[in-house]
């Protein structure tokens, strides 16, 4: 900023408000002020404030306040505000901890410009009406409440709201209806009687208070982007997903299933991503065979908990028909259970020519890398806890440039690397797998000899003998404390 003169008066509602300690702010910044201010909030500097603001530079204020007495004296500041000569409006609010009274005397004063609001309820009452006429600007709202207190939506379906987020236990309007809001973000996480969907809606996150609650999927055929939790409480099947012609994006989260049996899931075949999580509370196992419909899928993550108690998927077989997936992640968590046996094997993956990035956690069935063959587009490969014993089959991966292995215990040959063009490999083993590591020193002095860029060694309580540290320390340079190694190799 400029260095001007400093003012002898300089009052108004900002100069009161940053004499309030309860009371936060900081201007926001337009396009135009770019090239001259690195962070998004700009800290006011009420020196140069109003020379800055001709100019141009700000789009507005954003305010916090934290206790309900910092706006007791709002009536005189807006006083004040009228003998400001340049305007900026108070465009973002955050709001905690006010009583009712307190928050519709705020928006009543200094409401007209706010676009962006956010509340956290602590001890009283809400009710949304004050906003329908208070802010005729706002687009964005955001609820939250940890307890069990009022919250009445008068209004809201009225709002002009392009986003709106509520997570509270429950909401006391037995029916809310959003059918013909504006809104085209929704993340709804609070108990409610009845909830009519808007039509309009792009995207929706929908939290474990919602369970319960019928809703109307068939009317979201513009609804780009879901997620959604679903427990034994759920009312809906999981076969209305393919009534959602233009969905493109879900995260699907399933803790328990409300009927018998291996869960029912149908895809319309718009979907684009696929992030699938079943937890430890799991009955039932999840069929894959759903997945022969996504054949436009390009990213699919699929993640469950064996260990803990969940019973993994069925038919990975299926991942066959996904010939245009791209990132693919499976996790199951399966390493050391006793009697489990994993339905995946790399055979799964033989037609995922345009796979760019695999990444498998606690997956059984994989000795090496042969069964890889068929992923000719390949470029990064991380394994994570592994069982591993060879990199054979490398080979075949002819785009590979970065190899991850993670806490992969068993190998310890890498021979192999040296029929590959890779340029980074990582390979870290933590303190949860002990003294069972088998490379030796020998193994990582090959790696001088290899054509890799970067390769990283981050190897906890390593027992190795005093000389093949020095030696290792004489060949890379490395300091270590004799049981934790530390090395990265640069060519």
């Amino acid at each position: 900023m400029k260095n001007l003169k400093k003012k002898s008066s300089q009052t108004g509602l900002l100069q009161t408000l940053k004499e309030n300690d309860l009371i936060s702010f900081d201007l926001i910044k337009n396009a135009k002020g770019e090239e001259h201010y690195k962070d998004d909030f700009i800290s006011i500097d009420l020196e140069n404030i109003e020379e800055e603001a001709k100019s141009g530079y700000y789009d507005g204020v954003e305010i916090s306040i934290y206790d309900g007495a910092s706006i007791e004296n709002l009536d005189e500041l807006i006083k004040d505000k009228k003998s400001w000569d340049f305007t900026l409006p108070i465009s973002k609010v955050h709001l905690q901890g006010l009583q009712y009274n307190q928050f519709k005397k705020f928006v009543e004063l200094i409401g007209a410009g706010i676009t962006e609001m956010s509340i956290i309820l602590e001890s009283d009452e809400l009710n949304t009406q004050p906003l329908l006429n208070a802010c005729p600007k706002i687009e964005k709202l955001d609820i939250e409440s940890w307890s069990e207190l009022k919250i009445e939506l008068n209004g809201l379906e009225n709002l002009k709201l392009n986003s709106f987020r509520i997570s509270s236990p429950s909401v006391s309007s037995k029916k809310v209806d959003l059918m013909n809001s504006t809104i085209k973000e929704l993340n709804w996480n609070a108990k409610v009687g009845q909830l009519s969907l808007p039509k309009n809606l792009i995207s929706l996150e929908m939290g474990t208070n919602l369970a319960g609650t019928k809703l109307n999927w068939k009317e979201l055929s513009k609804l780009e982007s879901l997620n959604l939790t679903v427990t034994d409480e759920s009312n809906d099947d999981l076969t209305f997903f393919k009534e959602l012609k233009s969905l493109l994006n879900l995260e699907l989260n399933i803790s328990g299933y409300p009927s018998k049996g291996k869960p029912q899931i149908q895809m319309p075949p718009s979907l684009q991503s696929l992030n699938l999580n079943t937890t430890s509370q799991d009955v039932v196992s999840v069929d894959l065979s759903f997945l022969e419909s996504c054949k436009e899928l390009r990213s699919l993550v699929l993640r469950t908990d064996v260990g803990n108690g969940g019973k993994g998927f069925l038919e990975f077989d299926k991942l066959k028909c996904l010939t245009n997936l791209e990132t693919l992640e499976i996790e199951e968590n399966a390493m050391g259970t006793s009697g489990y046996k994993s339905d995946f094997s790399a055979s799964c993956l033989t037609s995922l020519s345009k796979l760019k990035k695999l990444s498998l956690k606690s997956m059984m069935n994989i000795d090496d890398l042969v069964g890889f063959k068929g992923l000719a587009s390949l470029e990064e490969l991380k394994l994570i806890e592994s069982r591993i014993i060879s990199l054979k089959g490398i080979s075949f991966l002819l785009k590979l440039s970065t190899l991850e292995m993670v806490d992969c215990h068993s190998i310890c040959d890498f021979k192999h690397l040296s029929e590959n063009s890779i340029k980074k490999f990582v390979f870290s083993i933590g303190s949860y797998w002990g003294t069972e590591v088998k490379l030796k020193k020998e193994h990582i002095l090959e790696f001088n000899d290899l054509n890799i860029d970067e390769s990283t060694f981050d190897i906890d309580k390593w027992k190795f003998v005093k000389k093949d540290f020095k030696e290792l320390t004489k060949k890379f340079e490395l300091e270590t404390d004799g049981t934790t190694l530390n090395l990265l190799i640069k060519k």
